[in-house]
């Protein structure tokens, strides 16, 4: 009984043994439940020993977009965007406007869009009244002529960036909308020779001299981010107008979320 017992004991010394040495030739500790792909733990997950006890092999994503950074061809992706397998907006009706920047969704394929995504028309053009700058506003209606191409104009002509979100009451510019600010800046590279004067403007609630300070720190705080991705201070001017200049109702939730907006005008541009 006794050399049964020593015989049996050998036996497992020497398969641990033998464990040991397979697993210190890679220096890999690999459980079968770690490496089974899951939510939690996806296929190129693996936890490696380095010596001083095992790390997270997972790759960084600094835009948290899904896509590790070693794969990601669009970098700082804004938060809450969908992306491709290349971590880059998706543009679902493959109209070259991504989706989160897209106010017209399923265009048919082939169709001709503007910025925003929506598709250009002519038939509401008379002959006898062109659009000189291709904003899709005649020449007779728009009030902002020269607006450079790609820039998303309301219904006067004008450059207001739309989906531009401030936090209540603040000049703290909200993360979703600097895509909005990415494209301007783009388009200002664009055209280097362009000045532009960003306009801060307000509905009518609260006094006078708090929404003019309002507006005059909200443009200014869009200068700001401009000139960090790159456009020149000199040719950025803040303009705050507080509540004087509406172009809708201030007496109606919506005449009001109109007025709360920042325009971009070409001073240098009649």
């Amino acid at each position: 009984m006794k050399k049964l017992l020593t015989i049996v004991g050998v036996g497992a010394l020497l398969s641990v043994a033998v464990l040991a040495t397979s697993h210190a030739a890679d220096n890999t500790f690999k459980p079968a439940s770690w490496l089974q792909p899951s939510r939690e733990h996806p296929s190129n997950y693996q936890p490696r020993y380095t010596g001083f006890g095992y790390h997270d092999g997972m790759e960084k994503d600094s835009d948290g977009d899904g896509v590790p950074d070693s794969r990601d061809k669009c970098p700082n992706t804004p938060k809450g965007v969908k992306v491709n397998s290349d971590g880059c907006p998706l543009d679902s009706d493959g109209d070259g406007v991504t989706d989160d920047l897209d106010m017209c969704p399923d265009t048919p394929k082939g169709t001709k869009v503007d910025a925003r995504g929506c598709p250009i028309t002519t038939r509401s053009v008379p002959v006898a009244d062109g659009d000189s700058d291709g904003d899709g506003v005649v020449d007779s209606r728009d009030q902002c002529p020269g607006t450079p191409k790609g820039a998303v104009v309301d219904d006067r002509g004008c450059w207001t960036l739309k989906n531009l979100h401030f936090d209540t009451n603040k000049a703290v510019i909200k993360s979703g909308s600097y895509g909005v600010l990415d494209q301007v800046a783009n388009i200002l590279k664009q055209n280097p020779k362009l000045d532009v004067e960003v306009q801060g403007h307000t509905d009518n609630r609260a006094s006078r001299a708090l929404n003019k300070k309002l507006s005059e720190k909200r443009s200014a705080a869009v200068v700001s981010y401009l000139t960090k991705k790159g456009v020149a201070a000199s040719r950025l001017k803040s303009a705050g107008y507080g509540f004087d200049r509406p172009v809708a109702d201030n007496k109606t939730a919506d005449g009001r979320a109109r007025n709360r907006r920042v325009e971009l005008h070409l001073p240098n541009v009649k």
